[in-house]
């Protein structure tokens, strides 16, 4: 059995900004374990073209410690791409070429172990005690990084049988088969991943639908808000003052900056609109039909012969229709992993979720011997920002000094403006 001083579960880029930034801190032993031998970051909806919400220097690092060596201006020069990158004066990174980044840092750390499976974790005699697949660890700080999970609506008939290339999750776009010709595809959801699923396939060129339906139960498709002031929610500041406000005021606070994490950027309306006024206007003879239907709230789906029939309701009727393929676009959530088992229940939580404190680590029984952080599953006490990429070195050093007992990292409550 290896004892470490840390355990990060997930190599995703939460998992990927912790190893970096604590590949630098001296004396300091780690390792992060990943199920899957083949790196691959959110690779069913890397659809091409499609581009970061995000700035590129809001990367693994760099907020934290400007001069790593894993931050994205230095994987664009070891890549001998700085200067034609600075030319192309892109508005937005590729989603594509982010997630050949964060492939460059993970093939780069010494401290990642893919095709590595957890089984179990279990707290013994003043130890936390993991088991992978392949060999058993001890540690006092394990860090909970393996993303969040597709949320799929509770709204199927109880004799449905799912054809798994016909009803799936946005995530799995990009492995289903894009054969479309002659269907009905119904998407559902009107967040970024149901915009960029519609205009994909309006702008399908081979293989096309016969019709696309975008089904939201919204009021209208609302663009992502990234105003200044908004984006200050982004900052440090927010999250310390989101963490110190009541229970209500929390509630109120994720319901006020809802689209500022929930919209859809305007570059991607902007092509939508465009690509159905060309349908609608210029590509007359274009086979494929687009039919948006917002404020519809699905019900029910089951199987008819061979289609799905969607029911959804209205503020003044009930309504089906048919549809070939159906696409879930309609967000995730955290869920507890299954290794986690045997220690969940000594976790502290309200109604719905874990307990978290300032540092990320959870509040549970064994807390002043061993520490449970947790990344993306903090939003309920720690903002917006917890499952967005923005502030995620930030959490990665926070995390780093709790574990060592001092601030290696300084300076991590940026001041803000309206905060």
């Amino acid at each position: 059995m290896k004892d470490l001083d840390f355990i990060c579960i997930g190599a995703g880029p939460s998992g990927l900004s912790l190893g970096a930034l604590s590949s630098t801190v001296p004396g300091l032993k780690g390792k992060i374990l990943e199920r899957k031998s083949n790196f691959e970051w959110h690779g069913g909806m890397l659809i091409p073209d499609a581009k970061m919400q995000i700035s590129y220097l809001k990367d693994l690092v760099t907020l934290v410690d400007a001069t790593n060596p894993f931050s994205f201006v230095n994987y664009l020069s070891v890549n001998n791409r700085l200067y034609q990158f600075i030319t192309a004066n892109f508005g937005s990174v590729n989603r594509e070429e982010y997630s050949d980044y964060l492939s460059w840092v993970l093939s780069s750390l010494d401290n990642v172990e893919q095709d590595t499976l957890v089984r179990e974790v279990d707290y013994k005699n003043g130890w936390l005690e993991i088991e992978t697949d392949k060999e058993k660890y001890r540690t006092n700080n394990l860090v909970l990084s393996t993303g969040l999970s597709p949320v799929i609506p509770e709204v199927f008939d109880d004799q449905l049988k799912v054809d798994k290339n016909s009803l799936f999750s946005s995530s799995e776009y990009m492995y289903k088969s894009h054969d479309f010709s002659g269907k009905t595809v119904s998407v559902i959801g009107s967040g970024q991943s149901g915009a960029e699923i519609f205009l994909d396939l309006i702008n399908q060129k081979t293989n096309a639908p016969e019709k696309i339906n975008w089904i939201t139960e919204s009021d209208n498709i609302f663009q992502l808000d990234d105003s200044p002031f908004v984006n200050e929610i982004f900052n440090p500041g927010f999250a310390e003052y989101f963490y110190n406000s009541s229970e209500e005021e929390k509630k109120q606070l994720l319901s006020t900056y809802n689209f500022a994490n929930n919209g859809v950027s305007e570059q991607t309306l902007v092509e939508i609109y465009q690509s159905l006024y060309k349908e609608r206007y210029i590509k007359k003879e274009a086979k494929t039909r687009s039919n948006l239907l917002i404020g519809h709230t699905l019900k029910k789906v089951y199987k008819d012969n061979k289609q799905y029939v969607l029911e959804m309701r209205t503020k003044e009727e009930t309504k089906k229709i048919t549809s070939d393929v159906v696409i879930f676009c309609t967000g995730y959530k955290y869920k507890t992993p299954s290794y986690l088992e045997k220690i969940k229940c000594l976790f502290n939580r309200d109604e719905d979720n874990f307990l978290i404190n300032s540092d990320y680590s959870v509040n549970w029984k064994h807390q002043d011997e061993c520490s449970v952080y947790i990344q993306n599953g903090a939003i309920h006490t720690h903002g917006l920002s917890d499952p967005n990429l923005s502030l995620s070195s930030r959490r990665s050093a926070i995390i780093i000094n709790s574990i060592i007992g001092y601030d290696f990292y300084k300076d991590l409550n940026a001041h803000s403006f309206i905060f």
